[in-house]
């Protein structure tokens, strides 16, 4: 998470930046950004922590972004239709590299592809971010 400024013009999901205050994998469970206090935490109890404990990134967020906010609109609602789905920018022998990929993908848990239904699933990129390779 972060201000446009530091996401890819290529991939509006990906960050070059070697250093990431605010990551989270999925090897983290339940862990989110490290804490071991927001496992049984909704997402408006997470945002509220993450406003807290991250404060100057939250100042770099403030505004509107009326583009990014009806993608990320329609990715929760897709996501609670096919709640076993998460998507991924980055996954170990995971082709194409992130700032060659057309769609962000939907992994089922642990897997690459496929779902109870059966679908390979993908969605838009976010809107492009303004940081140059």
């Amino acid at each position: 998470m972060g201000p446009a400024s530091k996401f890819s013009v290529e991939n509006g999901a990906y960050t070059a930046l070697e250093e990431h205050e605010t990551t989270y994998t999925s090897a983290s469970e339940v862990n989110y950004f490290g804490w071991t206090d927001a496992g049984q935490d909704n997402a408006r109890a997470l945002a509220e922590k993450f406003v807290q404990r991250f404060p100057r990134v939250a100042a770099e967020c403030e505004g509107r972004d009326w583009t990014y906010a009806g993608w990320l609109l329609e990715l929760t609602g897709l996501l609670e239709r096919k709640p076993s789905r998460l998507p991924f920018v980055l996954a170990e022998y995971f082709e194409p590299d992130p700032l060659s990929m057309h769609a962000l993908p939907l992994r089922v848990y642990g897997d690459l592809v496929g779902d109870d239904d059966g679908d390979d699933l993908s969605f838009p990129l976010p809107p492009s971010g303004y940081a140059a390779r």
